[in-house]
């Protein structure tokens, strides 16, 4: 069985309670992106979007 846990931060915090040692214990890989500003953001979704085939924008900055 594989399972993907994705959370905040307090994800972790939460993980490194004694009770939950033994899931802890059985995660073999994790990833943490680091913070990224508004422009990071944009190219991030381009690159994204680029690989899953598309090339019209899906999102734009207007609110």
């Amino acid at each position: 069985m594989a399972l993907i846990l994705i959370g905040q931060s307090e994800l972790w915090d939460k993980l490194r309670l004694q009770s939950y040692a033994a899931i802890r214990q059985r995660i073999d890989l994790q990833c943490k992106f680091p913070y990224f500003d508004h422009p990071q953001v944009g190219e991030y979704l381009k690159r994204q979007l680029a690989y899953a085939g598309t090339d019209h924008e899906i999102f734009s900055d207007e609110q």
